[in-house]
């Protein structure tokens, strides 16, 4: 080891000796979970770790750059909330708007029908009839809603009320009942 006190005496030869600096990288989930630490050579790209997952959102990339490595530097993941679309189907002649942009686990205000004839008993995520689906559920995936109905069998005087009711001047009279 060289030492400029002592003096030179004679012909030196002098080799410099460089260490490349290495940093910290850390990868963290939006809740602030480790997913990765590694250390990375200075103007170096740091490797991320696998994707991340989140139950209802997608991935979409690391919130900065991390190609060429200058410091320590802290990565955190950045998600998008998952959009989704309610399809409806009455079963009677008229439709309704499918909704889009419901984001997952919100709950939606479900339609009241009415249809002449039939009391509408609610709405279903099958042609069956099998699982009913209420306004207090989440919507997690796109979704067709179908609606069910019951047929409502009136009485012969319940008819002549209602025709009665509804037609003013009109005498309903039934023979033989």
């Amino acid at each position: 080891m060289f030492d400029a006190k002592q003096g030179v005496e004679s012909d030196l030869v002098l080799v410099a000796q460089y260490e490349i600096l290495s940093y910290l990288v850390t990868f963290k989930d939006e809740d602030g979970t480790v997913l990765k630490e590694a250390a990375v050579d200075y103007l170096t790209a740091a490797i991320p770790p696998s994707e991340p997952s989140k139950v209802g959102y997608t991935f979409v990339g690391w919130d900065k750059e991390f190609d060429a490595i200058t410091g320590d530097l802290e990565v955190i993941a950045v998600y998008e909330i998952n959009t989704y679309s309610v399809s409806f189907i009455t079963n009677q002649s008229t439709s309704l708007p499918s909704l889009e942009g419901i984001e997952h686990g919100d709950t939606i205000d479900l339609p009241t029908l009415q249809k002449l004839g039939s009391i509408f008993l609610g709405w279903y995520l099958d042609a069956e009839y099998q699982n009913e689906f209420t306004n207090t559920q989440e919507v997690t995936t796109n979704i067709t809603l179908y609606a069910k109905w019951q047929i409502e069998y009136y009485s012969v005087n319940e008819v002549k009320e209602r025709i009665d009711q509804n037609a003013s001047g009109v005498s309903v009279e039934f023979v033989g009942v």
